[in-house]
């Protein structure tokens, strides 16, 4: 009788540790490719990635708990950024698109990859760089004083 159960739990473990494999490799996510859509990126203007990868989620790509996507980049003077990526279409468990857009404000060599988390689950990318070039742009506005606000080349904004 022993040998017959354990003949059973046998059937039952060749069937089944397969399928727990599989589906454990499945349900992990995987970056697939990244494209930089922005030919040559200047400094104050968008520079647009997109990612095609794989990766499940239980109720909507737009919680990061669950799925999140992020571009780790190291500007020209070494400063550590992190850009989130936005899911913009695709199902669960398949191939879905998802997009970075960032402003670069300094010149010079960017260096990074994406990073993927899904649940516990995390995944890199190859290596990216691309460098940036000086743009006519004044940049983004900051608080001068109390009264008077200033863009990133210095020059004072005349507002109304």
């Amino acid at each position: 009788m022993l040998n017959a159960a354990n003949k059973v739990r046998g059937c039952w473990a060749r069937l089944f540790i397969p399928l727990f494999v599989a589906a454990s490799f499945t349900a992990h996510g995987q970056i697939e490719s990244f494209t930089q859509l922005t030919g040559h990126p200047a400094q104050y203007e968008r520079v647009d990635f997109t990612i095609e990868l794989t990766a499940g989620w239980t109720n909507s790509p737009f919680r990061a708990e669950e799925v999140r996507l992020d571009l780790d980049l190291i500007s020209p003077s070494g400063n550590a950024l992190t850009i989130p990526a936005f899911y913009s279409n695709g199902k669960k468990g398949d191939v879905s698109s998802w997009n970075v857009r960032f402003t670069p404000i300094e010149t010079g060599k960017y260096s990074g990859a994406f990073v993927l988390m899904n649940g516990s689950y995390s995944d890199v990318s190859k290596k990216l760089s691309f460098s940036v070039v000086r743009s006519g742009k004044k940049g983004f506005l900051h608080i001068n004083n109390d009264w008077s606000f200033r863009f990133d080349d210095g020059e004072p904004f005349r507002g109304i």
